[in-house]
């Protein structure tokens, strides 16, 4: 069964590629358009995986990871922030809101493919 993948983005072009680059990977994928829409989503179904930007309308992408490692069904969900903020002070808040990994826009579809699936590997080992 393939794994399901949420893509919170408002970037309808992102979420486009992604959306692409990954079914092609063989995952299956939802998208949001903000962060409030993706936190509505992630209580009703189930997903392997959230990628997430950083800015968003209604609820910006740290505000969304915040609120799902406060959700008990949601604390073990592994989360990829893929954004153009750059910066290590960005990417070391996403980290300690309970990111798994940031990763900065542009990258290469192979190289990001490549990077969830070692994500989710890594997860699956620790369970």
């Amino acid at each position: 069964m393939p794994k399901r993948v949420l893509v919170a983005d408002d970037s309808s072009i992102t979420r486009k590629l992604l959306n692409k680059a990954l079914t092609a990977a063989g995952y299956e994928v939802e998208t949001a358009e903000d962060g409030f829409i993706a936190l509505e989503k992630l209580i009703r179904f189930k997903y392997d995986l959230l990628i997430s930007d950083m800015n968003m309308p209604s609820m910006n992408g740290m505000e969304l990871i915040t609120r799902i490692r406060d959700e008990i069904d949601m604390q073990n969900l592994p989360i990829i922030v893929l954004t153009s903020v750059e910066g290590e002070e960005q990417s070391k808040l996403a980290i300690e809101a309970g990111a798994n990994l940031y990763v900065q826009k542009p990258v290469k579809d192979e190289i990001f493919v490549k990077k969830i699936q070692n994500l989710l590997k890594m997860v699956h080992q620790n369970e």
